[in-house]
This record gives C-alpha cells, structure tokens and sequence, in this order.
C-alpha cells in the first residue's frame, strides 16, 4: 500500500508541474515557460523522464501544450550541463516535430550517435536525408586519422572472430570482443558484432537444436537483439552453415519463431526485475514490440506471471498491453477515466456510457467529434451556457435540414435537356431544302 501511495503521489506531482509550465506556455510566453521547465528538470532528477513523458502524453492527448514547447526544451536541453542528453530517449524523441529534431541536429550540442538516432524519427523522407547526410559529413569531419586507423583494425579482427565463432566458446567471443573496446558509434563495427552473434547462435541450433542467450547478450542487450531482428539474422546464418555442410547435415530445425520467443522470455523476465524494483513494468520500446501478435502478446503476458508468480490484476494487464503496443501513458488516463465516472449523475451515466460506445464502434462519428474538437467549436461551445448551448445546436440542425432537403429534392427532379437555339442562317438552309 505505501509503495501504491508512494506511486500515485509521484504522479500527481508530474502532473501539477507540467500543468503549471503549460498554462505559461499557453499565455504564449513559450521563453517564460521553457525556463520554468527546466528549471523543474535541474532541480528533480529522480522525475525527470516522468515530466519530459507527461508533457509528451498531454501534447497528444489533450492538445494542452504547444507542440514547439517540447522542441525549445529539447533543445535547450542538449546545451544544458545539468541535464543529461539520455533523458531525450524514444518516448520523448517521438514527440517532437520533424522542425524540432532538425533544430536539435543544427544547433543542439549531442554526440553524433544521439544525433542519428534522432535522425531516423524525422517523417519527411527529403528532410531526414539531408540531416543523415550532414551527421555522415560531421562524423568522417571528427574522425583522426588514428581513429580511423584504429576502426578498421578492429573491424578486421571481428572478420576473424566472425570466421572463426562457430569453434569458440560463447564467454571467449565475448571477452574478444570487448577486448577490441568498439566505438559504439561505429554502425559497421556493431553490424559485425551482430552477425557474430546470428553465427555463434546459429550453430548452437545445427549442433544443439536450441541457443542460450545471456552470455551472448553482454555484448548485445536481449531487447536490441529483438528489436533488431535477430532471429532473421540467425536463419541467414543457419542457410549458410547448411550449404557450407551439405556433407553433414543437421538433425535439427531452426524457426525463427523459437529464437523470438526465447528473447521474449528474456525480455519478460527483466520487465518483472524492474517491476520488483520500481512497482512498474518497464517493457521497451521498439516497432517490433508494438507490432506483436496477439497471440505472441498473450504468451509474453504469460511469460511476466510466471516469472512473478502471479496473475497479473486487470489495471497490470492494461499497463503492460499499453507498453506492448506503444501507448506509453495510457494506463493513467484510464485511470482517471474509471474514477471520473462514479462523479457522473446515475441517470446520464447510462447515456454517456451509450455514446462512448457508440464513439468507439462508429468512425464517422468519431471523427465528427474529433473535428469539433481540433476546429475548437467544442471548446467554445463549453465556454457558453447551456441555454445558449442548446439555441446553437437547434441551429445546426436547422441548417442541415434544410441541407437534406435541398440534396432529397435535386435528385428527385427529371433532367431536362437545353434547348438549343439553331442560328438563323441554317434555319433558312434547312427550309430551302
């Protein structure tokens, strides 16, 4: 219970903050806000991602903050020595503008590899080349030629360990490995060390017909090597040794869908590690994860209660399918949607659960609604009273009466064919004739 309490009250916290820097922003003194902001982030670090995800979650919610609100503070947070450029992860990054990463690119001060990966969250496919061309000009710009001297040895000797993996221990390919010290920056470098691993895990499957995992993911995270696809990786690898042993083959198979979910497991287990420390299940994030099978969801749900010895509760249940599908944040609005309803009259609860309903079943009126909301007739709309309110709707549905009428009785009229008017002069040459 005082970890329940603990939770909520850190919640309330977030958002009071965040509302507080909103409502300046909304009096259009964005400057005023930014500062107010973070000067929150310098002084609470232990809530910094919280507060940087509530101002996320309202943008797409609510619409309540302006969406370059988000983009100044990302970018005043790079050139902050206070704050740490990691707290700009992909749960904030996916909120910002395609302006706003080009202007944390331009004049943002992050290392190259912040820099790329915020490069591939731009939309617009000109701007995200052009920016992807630049960060490729500043990093061969940066690079010594000692540096580079220094990559392509170390690239060499993970060619050799990449010919040589199938032969080695698991613990011995990472000990090589590390002991290179890969610039983490090198995306050749890391492309290698991926498919050293897709090798190694590949021939435990041709001699073992299965592979361990947490050895191989010191060198390479189980949630990257599901978000990177490594079960494809492996089944490359697994065609190749085939054909490389066509004299001996194998007496086991390798699917794809084993290896994943293998690291499903895996991945399982550390949101329940996680959960045991900080009272939430902390799933990541990636296009992969969000595209899961239902199927493949429910075993992975599987996967948590097993590990945590328990069922899971239905709000747990909400949390985790929430994080599964990329709806970081919805747990609390749903939250306070369930605690909301018991403060609706019981004689329009029953009407507005109707049209709730109604509004998730129908998408044409769904978007109706969400039109009024994005034209801010709804909004002006609550600004009035009731009576007023009630005189203005009469008027819509007057206007479009008349609407459906005038549509109803066009296409009930015959169509008539112009009378042409003939010129004179043929009129005479036809009467000669």
């Amino acid at each position: 219970m005082k970890l329940i309490n603990k939770i909520l009250g850190k919640n309330n916290k977030v958002e009071q903050m965040v509302r507080e820097a909103i409502n300046v922003a909304e009096d259009e003194d964005i400057y005023k806000a930014k500062e107010k902001f973070l000067s929150m982030l310098e002084k609470h670090p232990e809530i910094r991602k919280d507060l940087l995800m509530e101002l996320g979650v309202r943008i797409d919610d609510d619409e309540q903050a302006p969406n370059e609100f988000l983009d100044k503070v990302a970018l005043e947070i790079t050139k902050s020595k206070e704050i740490p450029d990691s707290v700009l992860d992909d749960t904030v990054s996916d909120k910002l503008t395609d302006e706003g990463i080009k202007e944390l690119i331009l004049k943002g001060n992050m290392a190259i590899f912040r820099q790329e990966l915020l490069s591939e969250k731009i939309q617009n496919l000109d701007l995200k080349k052009e920016m992807q061309i630049l960060i490729e000009k500043r990093r061969e710009k940066n690079q010594t030629e000692e540096e580079r001297k220094k990559e392509k040895k170390d690239y060499e000797k993970l060619e050799e360990i990449y010919e040589k993996c199938q032969d080695l221990a698991e613990l011995e390919i990472v000990e090589r490995v590390r002991c290179l010290d890969v610039n983490l920056q090198d995306n050749k470098a890391q492309n290698m060390i991926r498919k050293i691993i897709a090798k190694k895990m590949a021939n435990n499957y041709f001699r073992f017909g299965t592979t361990t995992i947490p050895t191989l993911s010191k060198l390479i995270p189980v949630e990257e090597m599901f978000a990177e696809n490594m079960p494809k990786l492996v089944e490359e690898e697994w065609q190749k040794r085939k054909k490389g042993n066509s004299y001996k083959q194998s007496s086991y198979r390798y699917t794809q869908k084993d290896l994943q979910d293998k690291l499903l497991k895996h991945i399982a287990n550390k949101s329940v590690s996680a959960y045991l420390e900080t009272g939430r299940f902390s799933i990541p994030q990636s296009k992969r994860m969000n595209e899961l099978s239902n199927e493949d969801e429910d075993k992975f749900i599987q996967s948590i209660e097993k590990e945590l010895g328990t069922k899971l509760s239905r709000m747990q249940l909400k949390d985790v399918h929430a994080q599964v599908r990329g709806i970081i944040g919805i747990n609390d609005t749903i939250e306070k949607f369930e605690e909301n309803l018991v403060d609706i009259p019981k004689e329009r609860l029953e009407k507005f659960l109707s049209f709730c309903t109604e509004l998730l079943e129908d998408d044409s009126l769904r978007t109706t609604f969400e039109m009024l909301q994005t034209s801010g007739v709804a909004e002006k709309l609550k600004s009035i009273s009731p009576e007023q309110r009630k005189n203005v709707i009469r008027g819509f549905d007057t206007v479009l009466g008349h609407r459906e009428k005038q549509v109803k009785n066009t296409c009930k009229v015959a169509p008539i064919s112009p009378k042409i008017k003939k010129n004179s002069h043929i009129n005479k040459k036809e009467e000669g004739r």
